[in-house]
């Protein structure tokens, strides 16, 4: 992931969680922090495999959060 990307993704997770923050459960938000602050982390690490796990959780966490919010409006 470039470092532009990387930046994005960042903000686009800090927005999500103080976003709907309310709606997710413990386990979720602890993990988007977690997430966060890995790709904070790694931002100044180029092409390490630390790197590109980290990316590859920050995918997977967007996912999640994007299911757990529309199945909440779904629900409405």
């Amino acid at each position: 992931m470039q470092a532009y990307n990387l930046e994005t993704s960042i903000t686009a997770l800090k927005n999500l969680r103080d976003t709907y923050q309310s709606q997710l459960d413990t386990r979720a938000v602890i993990e988007l922090n977690a997430v966060i602050t890995e790709l904070e982390v790694v931002s100044r690490q180029e092409g390490t495999e630390r790197r590109k796990a980290a990316c590859v959780r920050a995918f997977y966490i967007f996912a999640d959060v994007l299911r757990v919010i529309i199945n909440f409006r779904d629900l409405m």
